[in-house]
């Protein structure tokens, strides 16, 4: 998000890519942008040396990379952000990535739960290792980068743990509520693998436009983070 003076957000994002692929794409013609109402930022590269930001966040990716190259890019973009003088305060936010669900959807009740692989132990780290989407995996990430970045502070959004209480609080207390796509029936959700679009994702989809639950949860969790 931009300072004060100009409070857009805008954010860039490559499909099934992590940070390495950010970091080392060249094909400035072709390169992923989103444009928002209040403009977009271009390429990272150019927006950290002309922009003033209050928050960047960025999220690692674990397929088609590994936890040391998304590490290396993550370092390699919170130095250039701060290259720019205007960006030596600018809040930097590690965005975790969620545990892939345990079973296709939908999630049977005897899978693991959000918690049991959310806590799954960090693995031996190795240059072909894979970045783990667990609270392990994210806090290697974090004090990886801190100590590459002397002076960083680099926050973690705390998704992960908010997706694992409210995991619980399901199982303890299912929810139900009407089914927009089937006038009289009943939607259940009693874990958090319910809020999934598919094992990977949240949001809704072309079988469920109405699943809009699990993107409220992680935007709220957002916004709280932000504005304190």
């Amino acid at each position: 998000s931009q300072s004060a003076a100009r409070p857009a957000p805008g954010w860039t994002i490559m499909s099934g890519s992590g940070l390495h692929r950010h970091f080392t794409f060249t094909d400035n013609a072709n390169a992923p942008v989103t444009p928002t109402a209040g403009g977009t930022f271009g390429r990272w590269n150019t927006a950290f040396a002309t922009t003033a930001f209050a928050n960047v966040t960025l999220q690692p990716w674990s397929q088609g990379t590994t936890a040391f190259q998304e590490r290396d890019a993550f370092v390699g973009l919170v130095t250039a952000l701060r290259a720019n003088p205007a960006n030596l305060s600018t809040k930097v936010w590690l965005y975790p990535g969620f545990p892939q669900a345990p079973a296709a959807l939908p999630v049977p009740d005897t899978a693991a739960t959000f918690e049991q692989v959310w806590a799954a132990p960090l693995p031996t780290m190795t240059a072909s290792t894979a970045w783990p989407r667990t609270r392990a995996g994210t806090v290697w990430m974090k004090q990886q980068v801190e100590a590459a970045v002397p002076g960083v502070e680099v926050n973690i959004v705390p998704v992960g743990e908010v997706l694992s209480r409210l995991d619980g609080a399901r199982r303890a207390t299912p929810i139900t509520r009407p089914d927009p796509r089937n006038p009289g029936q009943n939607i259940v959700y009693d874990s958090v693998w319910d809020l999934y679009r598919d094992t990977i994702h949240f949001g809704p989809d072309q079988a469920n436009p109405a699943r809009i639950e699990g993107n409220y949860v992680l935007a709220l969790t957002m916004a709280a983070e932000l504005y304190n």
